[in-house]
């Protein structure tokens, strides 16, 4: 064979790679395509592509019977390249993620020093150790020039056998940005070839074929679910507080799987029919994509049955899927190959490799059936700022949190909830327990409109202030009770008329002596028997009167006199004077009570649940 350097700058071309015309990247925006890889027995000579096993050697040529008769087309000098620096690169199946020197998959041998070449003004320049031609006999190439780079170096063996078992090989052109290595993947541009020693190239049994389509695919199933919280859920207090919500609509895939499809086709060009045994998609190990599987079957179903035959120039074609659950790199060009086993004249086993176009993945994914859509509106009840409000559209998991300001007399239940297009629903609910209501303080039932009030109903709040002192009649107990003094309460005469114990009188005595001296007692009864007249029933000249109820809950944080967090008036109102004993000498607990009071009578205290 006859070589020879050139270290002259060439006009610049297209570049050509194995198989097919493809795109230029965007990184090569401003280049020619890249159109194949080459070889022949002599580039500069004729006749023109001896060593190409399949395809036209000029065009599409992507199977070799040697690594040294692959050659890197320049394509015509007429073709813009692009300006830029770049380097070429041998590297097995599933090597294109990384082309740089030193890379697992890289199989050139030489530094990349020695494959790389330039673009300067649409002049093209390689000065590196390869051979390099200029073949004027190119019968595609009408201006008669046409560059060409052996991939092997000097020496020949200048990349390692691929470890693909059909003998499959990728070649990779990049650009370098930085004028250097390393380069990403997504600045190259790949295609395959494959070289098959052969001792018999030429006439007699002419070895079958295979090519394949192939179309990337990637589906996913996902469902759509919402939640809804509060903190607090539960609020007692006297004055306006804050609830705040959390709401979270989350998206979750259930299923995603990338795949390709086609068909393997096996071209017979021997007048007699040769028996195909099996056929194998390479995809796992062309990709190295763990949980790949792969199927060969009829695309509407069955299968295929082997052996099988194909006729004397003709041809059979085969369905094939693969799937895989590991996310591919998008940005990388990956080639699938598929084996064919046959048999030849001589009852030999044979393989027949096909080689794909290289595809990338695409990022966007076709939903399966019954699969919720990637996008959603999510709506709330409350449209309070930082809210869903009426509709919000997202696509993936998504919290909002915003606050409520509740206030209101007792307790009130607060629902919110929020919504998907899809149909799921997410309730909170905030119960605010504000003030109780209806109480009197002690300064209303002195005055004159309080006086009347009871004079009017004497026989009502007696009753009602009997009920809680009943059983209670030492002089020692919270109010004294039928004694002898005229500033005692009588429970038998406390209606009665022209005596001290008639009601109006005494509570004007209580509230006149009432003051913090002491462990405070007589403010409390003074508190206590505002409240026990704001629980009684009035039902002459009641207008402006009070109307607490003694069945209402009221909140009792601190567990006063050993009752409930949540406990009646009407309890807290009798244990005041069944466990005054108790207390009596407690400053603390007195105090404390005067107070829980003081705030019932004025509308102060929460209320609970």
């Amino acid at each position: 064979m006859k070589r020879f350097r050139m270290s002259a700058v060439l006009a610049a071309s297209g570049v050509m790679l194995a198989t097919t015309v493809l795109a230029a990247p965007a990184a090569f925006a401003g280049s020619a395509t890249f159109t194949g890889v080459s070889s022949t027995d002599d580039p500069s000579g004729s006749p023109y592509g001896t060593h190409c096993t399949h395809g036209n050697p000029a065009v599409n040529c992507n199977a070799y019977d040697g690594k040294l008769f692959v050659w890197l087309n320049g394509g015509p000098v007429s073709a813009a390249f692009g300006d830029g620096d770049f380097f070429f690169a041998v590297v097995a199946p599933s090597g294109q993620s990384d082309p740089n020197d030193g890379a697992a998959k890289l199989l050139s041998t030489d530094p990349y020093t020695d494959r790389s070449f330039s673009v300067t003004g649409g002049v093209f320049s390689y000065t590196g150790t390869h051979d390099q031609v200029v073949d004027a006999n190119d019968p595609n190439d009408p201006s008669g020039t046409k560059v060409r780079i052996g991939l092997a170096g000097d020496p020949d063996e200048g990349y390692l056998d691929s470890p693909n078992g059909g003998g499959v090989y990728i070649l990779m052109i990049c650009r370098m940005p930085d004028g250097t290595q390393p380069v990403t993947s997504d600045n190259c541009k790949s295609d395959a070839f494959k070289v098959t020693e052969s001792s018999n190239p030429g006439g007699g049994f002419k070895p079958l074929t295979a090519t394949k389509t192939v179309t990337p695919s990637h589906e996913r199933k996902v469902s759509w679910g919402i939640t809804k919280s509060a903190d607090p859920t539960l609020i007692y207090s006297g004055t306006p507080q804050s609830s705040t919500y959390t709401v979270t609509a989350t998206k979750t895939v259930l299923d995603e799987r990338w795949g390709i499809s086609g068909s393997i086709t096996v071209s017979n060009s021997n007048a007699d029919p040769v028996q195909v045994d099996g056929v194998a998609d390479n995809f796992l190990t062309d990709s190295g994509l763990a949980g790949t599987t792969c199927t060969v079957a009829p695309s509407g179903g069955g299968s295929y049955t082997f052996p099988t035959s194909v006729t004397g120039n003709g041809s059979l074609s085969f369905d094939y899927s693969c799937t895989t659950t590991t996310q591919p790199d998008y940005a990388t060009n990956y080639v699938n190959t598929a084996d064919v086993s046959y048999t030849d004249d001589q009852a030999q086993s044979q393989t027949a490799t096909a080689i794909s176009d290289s595809f990338t993945f695409p990022t966007a994914a076709t939903l399966e059936s019954g699969s919720d859509p990637e996008s959603v509106t999510v709506s709330d009840t409350n449209t309070a700022t930082g809210s869903p409000g009426t509709g919000t559209v997202i696509s993936d998991t998504t919290t909002f949190t915003y606050s409520r300001t509740f206030f209101n007399n007792l307790c009130q239940d607060y629902d919110n909830t929020a919504s998907l297009s899809t149909g799921p629903t997410a309730d909170a609910t905030v119960t605010f327990c504000g003030p109780n209501a209806g109480g009197l303080t002690q300064g209303w039932w002195q005055n004159k409109n309080g006086q009347q009030l009871l004079k009017n109903n004497v026989g009502s709040a007696c009753t009602t202030l009997n009920g809680y002192v009943n059983g209670y009649t030492s002089p020692t107990d919270l109010i004294n009770v039928d004694g002898t003094t005229t500033k005692q309460y009588s429970t038998g005469s406390c209606s009665a008329s022209g005596t001290f114990s008639y009601l109006p009188s005494f509570d004007l005595y209580v509230f006149g002596q009432a003051n913090s001296s002491g462990t405070g007692w007589s403010m409390l009864l003074s508190q206590w028997l505002t409240t026990t007249l704001d629980t009684a029933s009035y039902i002459t000249g009641k207008a402006g009167g009070p109307a607490l109820d003694a069945n209402d809950n009221i909140y009792n944080p601190d567990g006063l006199l050993g009752l409930d967090e949540c406990t009646t008036i009407g309890d807290l109102l009798t244990q005041a004077v069944q466990q005054f004993s108790l207390y009596k000498d407690d400053k603390s607990t007195v105090t404390a009570l005067s107070s829980m009071f003081d705030r019932i009578n004025n509308n102060l205290q929460p209320s609970c649940v």
